[in-house]
């Protein structure tokens, strides 16, 4: 389920991800799976993909949408007031 909503987000960009990046995307998730922390950043920084890392990156705290998707912590109520 992780892959596929990533693959969306690759989507969203206008990347089509190939056999081999979908490899290192679920070698990603693997290697998340097992670390403390599991940020979109994190997944970024460990994803082995260049174009991969730059398309993600535009949801991680270094993009424009980073701080919708990527925190410590889960805190909808500060990103949509109200939630």
């Amino acid at each position: 389920m992780g892959q596929e909503w990533l693959e969306t987000l690759l989507d969203l960009q206008g990347v089509t991800p190939t056999p081999a990046q979908r490899a290192a995307l679920w070698r990603a998730l693997e290697l998340l799976a097992e670390s403390p922390s599991r940020t979109m950043t994190d997944l970024v920084h460990t994803l082995q993909d260049q174009e991969l890392r730059e398309v993600l990156a535009h949801y991680s705290l270094s993009g424009p949408l980073g701080h919708l998707l990527d925190a410590q912590n889960e805190d909808l109520g500060r990103a949509f007031p109200g939630f």
